[in-house]
């Protein structure tokens, strides 16, 4: 974990990342940085864990994990996707740069919008791969849980991430609501039929 955490930091203030403003920047050690990221993902083996479904999983350690998670997985995303928009800035002009910025608007800018979109979709693919593998994200495994199916059917882990998400961006008008679940069980993981269990570590 502290891989990720170390991962993440480099690519936030390495020169780091930028996108507003008709301004963008990155920087060789964030594009490093989330390409090792992103192989240790995909590659690192499964972590041995039994799960402990004796307390509920809450939503302070869920709000905990989520962050971690943005972070982790924005982060990388962004390092990534604003590269290809710094690769178009050098065919329309002839010359690479890991930063530029202009006063207005020309039409290329259309496709790095269309770039640091995709952002989103990599945001969604993280936890819905992560919760389809059966496996804990690294924010997920810090905070002790991992996601599962439940017994309400067939388990849709992608909408699981789209509600969330949606939840997430409206969390000013859900917060009370969710201050007011007891068992455990949120909206989103009704509507996903999964559930959230406690992990551990084994003897």
């Amino acid at each position: 974990m502290v891989i990720f955490i170390i991962g993440g930091a480099l690519i936030i203030s390495s020169g780091g990342i930028h996108y507003l403003n008709g301004s963008v920047m990155s920087s060789p050690q964030a594009v490093v940085s989330a390409i090792i990221m992103s192989g240790i993902l995909l590659f690192l083996p499964k972590p041995k864990t039994i799960d402990d479904d004796h307390n509920p999983v809450g939503l302070r350690r869920r709000t905990i994990a989520g962050l971690i998670d943005l972070y982790i997985a924005m982060g990388g995303c962004l390092a990534v996707f604003i590269l290809f928009i710094l690769i178009i800035e050098y065919f329309a002009t002839g010359l690479f740069q890991w930063s530029y910025e202009r006063p207005k608007f020309v039409m290329r800018d259309v496709l790095g919008f269309i770039m640091i979109t995709g952002c989103f979709y990599g945001l969604h693919y993280y936890f819905y791969k992560h919760a389809e593998k059966g496996r804990a994200t690294p924010g997920q495994y810090i905070m002790g849980y991992r996601i599962v199916p439940a017994n309400m059917g067939e388990p849709k882990f992608g909408a699981r991430a789209t509600h969330a998400y949606i939840t997430l961006c409206l969390w000013v008008f859900m917060i009370i609501p969710l201050l007011k679940v007891k068992d455990g069980i949120y909206p989103w993981d009704r509507k996903s039929h999964t559930r959230a269990v406690r992990i551990r570590i084994p003897d």
